[in-house]
């Protein structure tokens, strides 16, 4: 199962002046998570005071995980003396520094990262969203995408999530980000797409039946403890609380709540890209 882990209460906010997270996950309910599980660290962990001690907690107890970072503060990845496994870069190509927040340090710090991480043999990627914000420059950014891919050879191809309201981009109303052929063409000849990135794509153009299988295979913690059904529309539903209970109990009493989540009454708005994994056309594994 995947643990979506939010150090802070960072969520982006396209073309809003960037602010600092002010809630932190308390670092004592690290203790609460397993190695069985693949972790995802959300939020902006390189704000996280404590981060470099999380880092060698997951190391030193044999977790697998993921960050997920807009490169704020590179200090904390390249100062770290451990191993780094992952790191995966929010990233919206040419416009990213102005629309993440006009900082325009972005792309230099996250240079300057895969720099350091290619000489630690890490992983890395970027995770482009495909947005209103970025159509008119989508095209330039194909070729920049590929560019820092071919740069870094520890660099997987590139991750495609598709912008959506909820709780990382809020909109008063659910627009549809349109995607044609040409584009998936033309990233699938610039050798950008995995087989399953490609799937995805397709089958979000195509408005494809699915079941969400989401809220069956990842918990989503928040900082203060608690545990989300979902990354979109159902948020707002708590089923559990680290605080209180311990992951494998809020992982056995929500079984039945997260299971029946196939037939979601808001799959029609919701995006597909971090929900369209191995159900594509209706297929639930």
């Amino acid at each position: 199962m995947k643990i979506n882990l939010f150090l802070n209460n960072y969520f982006t906010q396209y073309n809003k002046n960037f602010m600092r997270p002010k809630v932190n996950f308390p670092i004592s309910l690290l203790e609460k998570l397993s190695n069985k599980h693949f972790i995802i660290l959300r939020g902006e962990p390189t704000l996280y005071k404590e981060f470099q001690e999380v880092l060698t907690y997951l190391n030193r107890n044999d977790f697998q995980y993921l960050i997920t970072t807009d490169a704020e503060n590179p200090i904390q990845l390249i100062t770290y003396k451990g191993p780094i496994q992952y790191v995966s870069f929010n990233y919206d190509g040419l416009l990213n520094n102005s629309l993440r927040g006009n900082r325009l340090y972005l792309q230099k710090n996250i240079l300057k990262i895969c720099d350091f991480l290619t000489s630690k043999k890490s992983l890395m990627r970027l995770n482009y969203t495909i947005s209103p914000f970025n159509r008119e420059t989508f095209y330039a950014d194909i070729g920049i995408l590929n560019y820092i891919k071919t740069k870094y050879p520890r660099m997987k191809r590139p991750y495609f999530s598709i912008y959506q309201q909820g709780p990382y981009f809020v909109q008063e109303q659910f627009i549809w980000t349109p995607i044609d052929v040409g584009m998936i063409d033309k990233l699938n000849k610039a050798s950008l797409l995995t087989d399953r990135s490609l799937r995805q794509l397709v089958a979000y153009h195509d408005r494809a039946t699915y079941k969400c299988i989401a809220p069956e295979n990842e918990l989503n913690i928040t900082p203060d403890g608690k545990v989300h059904l979902c990354l979109s529309y159902k948020f707002n539903d708590i089923i559990g609380n680290l605080n209180t209970q311990t992951l494998q109990e809020i992982i056995n009493d929500s079984k039945d709540e997260r299971d029946g989540c196939g037939d979601c009454q808001h799959k029609e708005k919701c995006f597909l890209a971090n929900h369209f994994k191995d159900n594509i056309n209706g297929q639930t594994r």
